[in-house]
């Protein structure tokens, strides 16, 4: 089967021939319509070394049709359009966090074409590391679930993407029930989802932050939720020292709570913080790596909550799946960029260096992307 491929200490994608993989029993295998590649999959493989098992096949954000299934699964049948939900953990039912249906608790997580994230991960990622960006993958077959019937796979594929913004909003609506919304990085993938959700859990103003005019732009077009748009490059150059981005959001109304989706640099988020109101929150969900300075008195007097969320849960999956299914969320349209598999470098570049400005990417691995 045609796959691509990434290699020790080449930092290149590579178009190659492998075996298409067998499947045991519990086990689907899934014929690849639409893989997404985002910019935390990409800054994984180029800048740690989470990523074991090398020569690998990378792609966790999957929806295609099963073509196989192994002994004893009976909840999908050959045919069925589906998502592949990428977290793993160990799966026993004493394990709090895969009882709990959130694996990102579990000591073995890993994630499917993606990396190790758990201590004790390394055997079921030794499974299942091999991910999307290929014309068939091996998956468990408790990860999959039915697309909603008319969802295109290249909407399909996003669709654990999106959960991870609506848990960022859950989580936030219930602690600030309503309210203005801040969202940074909101051109980005996740971004552009919360914005998109937002009145869906009561913030009927929102504020969105990311470095480009010409994108923000693009976004409050499409979203009249959308209060003000603060574009980095129109602050004043010194803005990381003076606290400009804290002017400019107090400028706009202030807010009650926060979404970060800004991958790298702690000057977003430092900036973002102070211009919270009283007894705001703030949900962190941008995998940023920075260390960040916070104002002890401020979080302490004014009652700040603060929220690390690490990933969506099966629950926020099976929650996004509905408002697709009513017709409440539309993945489509935030589908910026599609290329074909083989130029999967080329998608890369746009994510990273941010090319006209990409919201949700996506590979295409067969034509055909929508249901009859």
């Amino acid at each position: 089967m045609r796959a691509v491929r990434v290699h020790a200490k080449r930092n290149a994608f590579l178009a190659e021939e492998i075996p298409v993989p067998d499947i045991g029993p519990g086990e689907v295998l899934v014929q690849v319509h639409s893989v997404g590649l985002s910019r935390g999959l990409v800054s994984v493989w180029l800048f740690t070394d989470m990523i074991k098992l090398l020569p690998a096949t990378l792609g966790h954000e999957i929806a295609g049709v099963v073509a196989s299934v192994g002994a004893g699964v009976t909840n999908v049948a050959e045919g069925d359009r589906v998502h592949v939900y990428p977290p793993l953990g160990c799966g026993k039912t004493s394990c709090d966090g895969c009882a709990a249906g959130d694996e990102s608790r579990c000591p073995s997580f890993a994630m499917i074409g993606y990396a190790v994230f758990g201590p004790e991960g390394m055997s079921v990622y030794e499974r299942y590391h091999n991910g999307g960006m290929a014309e068939y993958v091996r998956v468990p077959a408790a990860n999959l679930e039915i697309l909603p019937a008319g969802m295109s796979f290249q909407a399909g594929c996003k669709l654990t993407t999106a959960s991870i913004s609506v848990r960022a909003l859950s989580t936030a609506s219930q602690i600030v029930p309503g309210g203005t919304l801040l969202v940074t990085g909101a051109t980005g993938a996740n971004g552009s989802l919360a914005v998109s959700c937002a009145p869906l859990f009561g913030f009927e103003r929102v504020i969105a932050v990311a470095n480009h005019r010409t994108a923000l732009d693009r976004l409050a077009k499409t979203f009249p939720q959308i209060h003000a748009v603060i574009a980095m490059e129109e602050l004043a150059a010194d803005w990381k020292k003076s606290g400009g981005l804290t002017a400019a959001i107090k400028q706009a109304g202030g807010v009650d709570a926060l979404l970060d989706f800004t991958p790298i640099e702690p000057f977003v988020i430092q900036q973002s913080l102070p211009a919270l109101n009283r007894h705001g929150c703030a949900i962190l969900m941008a995998g940023n790596p920075s260390l960040i300075q916070v104002n002890y008195l401020d979080v302490m007097t004014h009652g700040l909550r603060i929220w690390g969320a690490p990933h969506a849960t099966r629950a926020d999956v099976r929650l996004t799946l509905s408002m697709v299914a009513r017709g409440h969320l539309d993945i489509e349209p935030l589908v910026t960029h599609r290329f074909p598999l083989e130029s999967a470098a080329d998608a890369m570049k746009a994510i990273m260096l941010r090319k006209d400005s990409p919201g949700l990417v996506v590979l295409d691995v067969k034509e055909e992307q929508h249901a009859a």
